[in-house]
């Protein structure tokens, strides 16, 4: 209420109203009434955008600018407009996201509910965040078929750069899997390569990430050396005299089928055993075809030492039509001169069976490996009856007898295989993790769906610790290792990692069987923890202390790694 006047839409009062006032002569006096202009006020967030234009049209990095309209007074019973018009700022978008989409009332839509740089009705006071984005972006790769490839899985594939919004920056790749390579015979596993003519690159089924548009060839070399092999002797077994002839039958083959000799009798090293003898004849007959290759007879008398009668043909004397040449080739008979007693000794793990128990002086001696389920074979120890021992490589499965040991005893290494509990992005063999113990407040823990066990916590000096559902029989395991990364550099993590019976213990108790490692920055580390002399089941647990807040752990690998059992240790 303003008051009275003597006029209709003077909108001012010279009689306030209850109030008295001395009057002269008659007259008419009007009320006069209002309602306030009202004044409203928008905020534009600039969400992430290069800038904005403010209320005087220029271009600003400030984090909001506002626009403010205003409805007027009315009087006298008309009725005030509900509304009044704000013009939006015109949006510059970042080198990131640099196309505009508008203005929304939330952060995040990605949607536009008022374009930039339009009027707008508006009847209360709100505020709007600039939209802005990059296009999601497709990269396209095609797959060639090169030399040495007879077929390829697929020939072209692409994938997608996603989408982002309001400053977020774009990857800059994304990634495909290079697919199967089939080889043609007699070259080796192919290879992928931006290059037509590479001779090395990435292995089918690898994922790689693609920046831009490419062509990968498919490659395979042929690698293969063309060999010597031992077809036959006469006599094939037994024993002969110094005076006695034997004859050597043998080929050099490549399975490309082509191959060029340059073999002579000079080329061509004998033994008897262990020694180089100098036969009083020596002749190497002319070459006769055969199947993918030439074969050979060399004839031998006269050998005065004792021991396996072998015989060793020196490197590039055979050649195949891509150029590789043979490696220097040892073709051993079975004509022997003395007797060695051979037997075998029993360890856990697996069993071998010898070729003969009996071998002259000087024999290769082979066996074959049978080894149980979850043993690896890991090599022998040949002992002789003095006590010496000879190793043999993993890579081998015989021995060559001597004089100085009539009775050797093989002794097979059997490892039991390492077994994964789990692995990023590979293997759960967990079960689950089946017990979560807490110490501090707002500890996360989980095995995720990428299988790995993940720690995250946003308060000071918190521990927790899980345990696999599954336990595991570790009387044949000598070590449990794991493998740590975290987010971002704190005062100190430490890792517990172990074995427990009982999954409500927590590792760093002085019961527990465990290791731990203490670090500081977002390295990779591996812990290792010594179990070799524990037996029986046992739960794998991981347990993390942090002595900061905000951040992620990830121990992302959970190993047993196999003892092995050997002479010394037969584990029976």
């Amino acid at each position: 209420v303003v008051g009275y006047s003597t006029a209709a839409g003077t909108h001012t009062s010279s009689w306030n109203q209850k109030t008295a006032k001395a009057v002269s002569a008659n007259a008419t006096y009007y009320a006069q009434t209002t309602k306030a202009a009202k004044t409203i006020t928008i905020t534009f967030n600039r969400n992430g955008a290069a800038s904005q234009t403010d209320a005087n049209g220029t271009a600003s990095t400030a984090t909001t600018v506002t626009r403010s309209c205003t409805i007027t007074a009315t009087y006298n019973g008309t009725a005030q407009a509900t509304t009044c018009s704000v013009t939006s700022p015109t949006i510059v978008g970042s080198t990131n996201t640099p196309t505009v989409v508008g203005y929304s009332t939330a952060t995040g839509t990605h949607t536009s509910s008022w374009n930039q740089k339009t009027a707008k009705s508006v009847s209360a006071n709100a505020t709007y965040y600039a939209q802005t984005t990059k296009a999601a972006v497709t990269r396209s790769v095609t797959y060639s078929k090169g030399s040495g490839v007879s077929a390829i899985g697929k020939t072209s594939d692409s994938c997608s750069i996603a989408a982002t919004y309001n400053g977020t920056a774009q990857a800059s790749s994304c990634n495909v899997t290079l697919p199967s390579i089939t080889s043609l015979a007699g070259y080796n596993t192919g290879f992928w390569s931006t290059s037509s003519s590479a001779t090395s690159g990435t292995a089918a089924s690898t994922s790689v990430a693609l920046s831009s548009n490419r062509t990968y060839y498919a490659r395979a070399l042929d690698t293969t050396k063309p060999v010597w092999s031992l077809v036959s002797s006469n006599p094939s077994s037994g024993t002969i005299g110094a005076s006695n002839t034997i004859t050597i039958t043998f080929k050099g083959t490549d399975t490309s089928g082509s191959v060029t000799p340059t073999i002579a009798a000079s080329n061509i090293t004998v033994k008897a055993g262990s020694t180089t003898v100098t036969p009083t004849t020596k002749t190497l007959s002319a070459a006769t075809s055969v199947t993918n290759g030439k074969q050979y007879t060399l004839t031998l008398a006269g050998i005065k030492e004792d021991g396996v009668v072998s015989i060793t043909i020196a490197a590039s004397t055979l050649k195949d039509g891509s150029g590789n040449t043979n490696n220097a080739a040892t073709l051993t008979t079975a004509v022997t001169v003395k007797s060695v007693t051979i037997s075998k000794g029993n360890v856990k793990g697996g069993s071998i069976t010898l070729g003969v128990t009996k071998a002259s002086v000087g024999e290769t001696v082979s066996f074959t490996t049978s080894p149980t389920s979850g043993f690896t074979y890991q090599g022998a120890n040949v002992v002789c009856e003095n006590g010496t021992k000879t190793t043999i490589a993993s890579s081998s499965k015989s021995f060559t007898t001597t004089s100085t040991c009539k009775s050797p005893v093989v002794w097979p290494n059997w490892k039991k295989d390492d077994y994964l509990v789990w692995f990023l992005n590979s293997t759960n063999n967990t079960g689950g993790m089946g017990s979560f113990l807490y110490d501090g407040a707002r500890m996360y823990i989980a095995l995720e769906s990428d299988n790995q066990l993940k720690f995250a916590c946003d308060s000071f000096d918190s521990r927790g610790q899980a345990s696999t559902a599954n336990s595991y029989d570790v009387t044949d395991y000598d070590t449990l290792e794991q493998r740590v990364i975290c987010t971002n550099s704190v005062p100190s993590y430490t890792l517990y990692a172990g074995i427990i019976s009982d999954r409500s213990t927590w590792l760093h108790s002085p019961s527990a069987i465990k290791n731990t490692i203490t670090w500081s920055d977002t390295s990779s580390h591996t812990i290792s923890v010594n179990i070799s002399s524990y037996s029986g089941r046992y739960y794998i647990a991981s347990q993390m202390l942090v002595r900061n807040a905000g951040f992620i752990c990830a121990v992302q690998a959970s190993m047993l790694r196999g003892k092995t059992y050997g002479y010394g240790n037969t584990g029976l």
